[in-house]
């Protein structure tokens, strides 16, 4: 019975004052779609597991340097792999623009530049051809491409014949292994 009289009590003063009474649900409403919403952006940027295999087990590495936050220096990469046991894999990657072509026609792309520990890690192998191998990383090795499959379509024409063919990045003569 209390509690009927507090609702009723509660409706006659949303009655008495409707300004105000539109002004509070207005608010709530707002709080509660703010909520929402930074919750499904946090969800979908920081905390949603990776679409790959077992991608929640996948981690990215950061170094803070002065109170910022920043990608580890490529020769840490080397350190870390051997110093951070409980993990099962490290690897790196960077990206920048390269320049696909030689002197006739060039274009500029994005690109990642990859350790070959990377496609073992996210378990994607290459459409055709094959992925980066460890030996592709070695000093001395031939240098090697994997296209990614816009790059291949909208660079290369979806031409199957562009697998193991040399090809010019940043003036490096460089062969498309995938």
């Amino acid at each position: 019975m209390t509690h009927l009289r507090d609702i009723r009590y509660a409706a006659r003063l949303l009655a008495r004052s409707p300004g105000f009474s539109l002004l509070t649900v207005l608010v709530l409403a707002g709080g509660l779609g703010l909520g929402t919403f930074t919750f499904s952006f946090l969800y979908a940027a920081m905390m949603r597991p990776l679409p790959l295999s077992e991608g929640e087990r996948i981690v990215r590495i950061d170094q803070l340097t002065q109170g910022r936050r920043g990608p580890v220096d490529a020769v840490d990469v080397g350190s870390l792999r051997e110093q951070l046991r409980a993990v099962g894999e490290v690897g790196g990657y960077t990206g920048q623009d390269i320049v696909v072509g030689s002197e006739g026609v060039r274009r500029v792309v994005d690109a990642t530049i990859a350790d070959p520990v990377l496609f073992s890690v996210a378990r994607t192998p290459a459409l055709i051809g094959r992925a980066l191998l460890a030996g592709d990383a070695e000093a001395g090795a031939e240098p090697v491409i994997v296209l990614s499959h816009r790059t291949w379509e909208v660079v290369f024409g979806a031409d199957h014949a562009v697998l193991n063919r040399l090809v010019t990045i940043n003036g490096v003569s460089t062969r498309v292994v995938g």
